[in-house]
C-alpha cells in the first residue's frame, strides 16, 4: 500500500492514522473485505523501500546549537564539501547509521560527530537460557581469564607450527 498522510502519531503507544492511496493495492485502495473482522486493528511494519543512502554536495548548513546532518535507522550518508556552522552537532549517525565525509568541516559548534544507536533491524535472538543450556550442556564453564591463557597458547602453538600467519610490528 501507498501511504499518501499520517496523523494521530503517538510514539509512547506506537499507533497512528495512516491515509492508505487509492490507487494502492491493485487499484482497490484498502479493501476492508481482505479481511474477515474489520474491527480488529492490524499491526503494520513500515520500511524503507530500500533507498537508505544520500549523497551531498557544496551544501553549507548554518544552525545556532541545531544538527547539520542527521541519518537515521540504519541509512548511509556521504558529504563531500559539505561545511556546518554553530552546530551542536555537525553530524548525526543514529540507530546504525554510517555518515562518511570527505573535505568538510565544522566550525565554531561543540561536537563534529556523534554516532549511537543500533539498526534497529538486527536479528534478535529468542534463545531463552533454558534453550542454550539445553543445547550447550556439555560445555565446562570457564572463566573469561582462562579462555583468553587458552586461547593464547592455541594460538603460540599453530604460530610454532607455522599454521598461523602473523606479523609483529
Amino acid at each position: 500500500y501507498q501511504v499518501n498522510a499520517i496523523s494521530d502519531y503517538d510514539q509512547g503507544q506506537g499507533t497512528a492514522t495512516l491515509y492508505l492511496d487509492a490507487s494502492s493495492n491493485s487499484g482497490r485502495g484498502y479493501d476492508i473485505e481482505q479481511f474477515d473482522d474489520s474491527s480488529v486493528e492490524r499491526d503494520i511494519f513500515l520500511q524503507t523501500a530500500g533507498n537508505r543512502s544520500m549523497l551531498a554536495n557544496d551544501f553549507t548548513q548554518i544552525n545556532d546549537l541545531g544538527y547539520g546532518l542527521i541519518a537515521n535507522n540504519a541509512a548511509f550518508s556521504e558529504q563531500v564539501s559539505t561545511f556546518t556552522y554553530y552546530c551542536q552537532t555537525a553530524m548525526y549517525a543514529n540507530n546504525g547509521s554510517e555518515i562518511r565525509g570527505l573535505n568538510c568541516s565544522n566550525g565554531y559548534g561543540n561536537f563534529g560527530l556523534i554516532a549511537e544507536g543500533a539498526d534497529p533491524n538486527l536479528f534478535v535472538s529468542d534463545l531463552s537460557h533454558d534453550k542454550i543450556d539445553a543445547t550447550f550442556n556439555d560445555l565446562p564453564l570457564t572463566s573469561i581469564a582462562e579462555g583468553v591463557r587458552l586461547s593464547l597458547i592455541e594460538f603460540l602453538d599453530m604460530a610454532n607450527k607455522g599454521s598461523l600467519d602473523y606479523s609483529i610490528n
